[in-house]
C-alpha cells in the first residue's frame, strides 16, 4: 500500500471509532430518558414512592420481637392514619403525610423503611386488581416469623418446629 491509501484507510477506521463511540454515547443518553420517561409523564410509580419513618418511631419500636414490632408500628400509624386519594403518586414526608394523609403505597413504604431500620427482613408485595389498579402492602420477617403490614392492619406467624403458626 502506498502513504495515501494507507493515510485514508487509517482516516476511515478513525472516522468508523468516532462514530461508535459518539453512536453508543447516543443510545446510553436515548436509553437514559425512555426509562425516565414514563414518570416524567404520570408522575412517580408506586416503586418511587419513599416514605421516611420518624426518629420517634423507630426509637419507641427499637429493641422489640418481630410481633411487638408489628403491633408498635401499627400503633404508632394508627394514631395519624388518614387514607387521601388525592396523594396518590405523591412523594411525601413523614410529616407531609401525618398532615395530609396517604394511600397504601404510602404507609407501605413507611413500614418498609422502619423494618429495614429496626433491622427485619422487609419486602413491598405488590397485588393488582386489574391492568390499572393495585395494592401495596410490607412484610416484616426474620428467624422467629413474620407480619404482614397492610395500612392499619397487622397479621403475624411464628416459625414453629418447621410450621407456620397463626
Amino acid at each position: 500500500m502506498n502513504k495515501k491509501k494507507k493515510k485514508s484507510y487509517a482516516l476511515t477506521i478513525v472516522g468508523a471509532l468516532f462514530f461508535v463511540i459518539v453512536g453508543g454515547c447516543l443510545m446510553f443518553i436515548v436509553i437514559t430518558i425512555l426509562d425516565e420517561f414514563p414518570s416524567l409523564l404520570w408522575g412517580n410509580s408506586y416503586d418511587d414512592i419513599k416514605v421516611n419513618i420518624s426518629e420517634n418511631i423507630a426509637e419507641e419500636c427499637k429493641n422489640l420481637n418481630i410481633f411487638n414490632t408489628a403491633v408498635c408500628l401499627r400503633e404508632n400509624v394508627k394514631s395519624f392514619y388518614n387514607y387521601n386519594n388525592s396523594n396518590i403518586g405523591k412523594d411525601l414526608t413523614f410529616e407531609e403525610l401525618k398532615q395530609q394523609g396517604g394511600v397504601c403505597s404510602h404507609y407501605s413504604s413507611l413500614y418498609y423503611n422502619a423494618g429495614r431500620t429496626l433491622g427485619f427482613y422487609s419486602e413491598e408485595v405488590t397485588i393488582s386488581y386489574d391492568e390499572d389498579t393495585g395494592h401495596i402492602f410490607t412484610i416484616i420477617s426474620n428467624a422467629d416469623g413474620y407480619c404482614l403490614l397492610d395500612e392499619i392492619n397487622i397479621q403475624c406467624y411464628k416459625f414453629v418446629d418447621g410450621e407456620v403458626e397463626k
